[in-house]
């Protein structure tokens, strides 16, 4: 990573500390990237202008104004907040409110009123409903005004991301308490994903002691103790993807089912699915199915092995789409557009949908379906793992193709090919399964090499969320604050960084620079001598030393540590510049001279040794002058 600082002048001059790797190449390939950029951008503002990309549902509990935080169960990984408040909730990450109880609904007692029917809706966000603004307008309020008033109550407990495992395991610890009679899982196809959708976004709000937090940024043992043992959440906090998923096991759908089934004969409600449908352009459809040939659903088989009712709502969504005779399909009739998450109409229809299969639950005439054998349930379970060992594959597929894509963009950014590494490096990171600190790190910093500072930051940003021990990262992340002139966000980085590792006489340095911009010198000094003892060769630092000591007056300090700049280096310019600069003001013509000289004798161009040489000349004629 090329870091870059600031070597200041007494005159203010600002010139740029020789990078540590490649800068020479960077800059000569900035002019290059401005095409790219001016592609990037006409690229992006098509996909904004046709709505090409789908809404970032990404959860991130350490967004003060996400709904969201983190939990300490590991099926669940994150849950709603309770009372959470947002006038402005755009929808896609926010939602307006929460009740006590820390669900998307109205207030609810957990003491169930006399005479009242309660269900409870689980599901994932189809149910939560993020969509629709309107708590009124959601699904599950619309089912509960289909019935007369106080007789039926009915909860949302859907929550954004969550398989089928994880909304039993929300059932049992907080949703049990309501007492509910009848408990309505939504089933979306999706929902086969052994994990928590979102769950790779989470990130961690517990508040440790201020000695823990120390330790584990400090104590390499404590570290590795802490993320194999998940001590204090660093393990979830480090990868919570994993976490997760190693949390909920292989198929979460057939161990979901089985501990409805359980909670429901212990608990004395009634279980029952309800499957979700796809709404595409021209059709309503419902999968997967156990086999070519056999129309039963492999939903409506597991749940039926294990007694529960299983209802489709796609028949109550096609008859009322016939009944329209319009021209707008399912998706657009029905859903935001993306076939899956229901606008106001959706619920509305949902709710009808819903309302049928409670009313079909009450019916004592209904045809109870016979379970499936246990022969076809065995054929489907295998069929599952077989389906899960082509997922596991195409993971490690996937793998691999993230590790060449990460090699070829090392390759090309080795190579002053920068143009062309940094979209592949984004690349990796889009397909990327688990959280990989690695790439995020090569793209922030090939982002950075390249000037785009701005840019590199939300990846710095990334990898301290999910590791905040990255003693680089924050360094990193302070260079790209500098450069974008914000040297107190720079010094909050920095002085975390040196924190983690006091060792960095980098991170010192560019400490002592950002604190010098803002004039306080006596500060930049300490940094500028901790530096030196770290590494006593260090030029740079001994030149802004002697700034810092001329800053606060002290001008024969000044000058003995820049003749130690120039006997390390006697051919940094800069430094003899600065020297000379030192010595002219202190009266010592003759020494400024000799040292505008060597200044510019290492670097013909440097306009203001030049300068400085032919003033101190004429000033010293003058004097000569003056005295004959």
């Amino acid at each position: 990573m090329t870091e870059q600082s600031k070597t200041v002048t007494p005159t203010g001059d600002l010139l740029p500390r020789k990078p540590r790797t490649r800068s020479a190449f960077i800059k000569q390939l900035g002019l290059a990237l401005l095409t790219l950029v001016v592609g990037l951008f006409i690229v992006e503002g098509v996909v904004r202008l046709f709505n090409l990309a789908p809404a970032l549902r990404a959860i991130d509990t350490s967004d003060p104004d996400s709904p969201y935080k983190r939990s300490d169960n590991p099926i669940l990984g994150y849950e709603h907040k309770a009372n959470y408040r947002n006038a402005n909730a755009d929808l896609i990450t926010s939602i307006p409110r929460t009740n006590a109880h820390g669900q998307r609904d109205v207030e609810r007692s957990v003491e169930k009123p006399a005479g009242v029917r309660r269900v409870i809706l689980l599901g994932d966000s189809v149910v939560e409903s993020m969509e629709v603004r309107d708590i009124e307008q959601v699904m599950h309020r619309q089912l509960e005004r289909l019935y007369p008033a106080n007789s039926v109550e009915v909860l949302n407990f859907g929550v954004n991301g969550y398989c089928t495992l994880a909304e039993i395991e929300l059932l049992r610890v907080k949703g049990l308490a309501f007492k509910p009679d009848v408990v309505v899982v939504v089933f979306v196809d999706n929902d086969f994903d052994s994990f928590n959708a979102a769950v790779h976004a989470f990130a961690t709000d517990r508040r440790r002691p201020g000695i823990v937090n120390g330790l584990f940024k400090r104590s390499h043992l404590f570290r590795s103790i802490c993320l194999r043992l998940n001590l204090f959440g660093f393990a979830a906090q480090r990868n919570p993807a994993v976490w997760n998923t190693n949390a909920i096991g292989g198929n979460n759908v057939v161990t979901g089912l089985a501990m409805l089934r359980e909670l429901a004969d212990r608990e004395g409600f009634e279980p029952v699915v309800a499957i979700w449908p796809t709404f595409e352009e021209n059709r309503i459809v419902d999968g997967p199915l156990v086999e070519d040939g056999d129309r039963t659903l492999i939903i409506e088989q597991f749940a039926g092995f294990h007694g529960i009712p299983c209802f489709r709502l796609s028949g109550s969504f096609a008859r009322d789409h016939a009944t329209r005779g319009a021209t707008v399909g399912p998706s657009d009739t029905y859903t935001i557009g993306d076939g899956m998450h229901a606008n106001e109409e959706g619920s509305r229809v949902a709710a009808l949908a819903l309302r049928a299969v409670l009313d079909a639950l009450d019916d004592p005439s209904r045809a109870v379906q016979a379970p499936p054998s246990a022969a076809a349930y065995a054929r489907t379970l295998a069929k599952m793992r077989e389906m899960d060992r082509a997922q596991a594959e195409g993971v490690r597929r996937q793998s691999i193709r993230f590790d060449e894509l990460v090699s070829t963009a090392d390759s090309l950014a080795e190579h002053g090919r920068l143009e062309e590494a940094i979209p592949l490096y984004a690349k990796a990171i889009a397909m990327d399964t688990e959280f990989s600190p690695r790439a995020h790190e090569k793209l922030a910093n090939a982002l950075q090499a390249a000037g785009r500072y701005q840019e590199a930051i939300p990846h710095y940003r990334e990898l301290l969320r999910v590791n905040p021990g990255y003693a680089s990262t924050h360094h990193n992340w302070g260079v790209a604050l500098d450069a974008l002139g914000r040297p107190q966000d720079a010094i909050d980085h920095y002085q975390e960084a040196v924190l983690i590792k006091p060792d960095g006489a980098d991170t010192h340095f560019n400490l002592g620079n950002s604190l010098r911009v803002l004039g306080r010198h006596q500060e930049a000094v300490n940094h500028y001598e901790q530096v030196v003892q770290l590494q006593p060769d260090y030029v740079d630092a001994h030149v802004n030393w002697a700034l810092a000591l001329h800053s606060l007056g002290r001008f024969e300090a000044a000058i003995t540590r820049g003749l130690q700049a120039v006997r390390l280096n006697p051919d940094h310019s800069a430094a003899h510049n600065n020297l000379a600069i030192m010595y002219r003001e202190s009266g010592r013509l003759a020494e400024a001279i000799k040292h505008f000289e060597e200044a510019v004798r290492v670097s013909p161009d440097n306009a203001s040794a030049r300068e400085g040489l032919r003033v101190t000349r004429a000033m010293m004629k003058r004097g000569m002058k003056d005295e004959g």
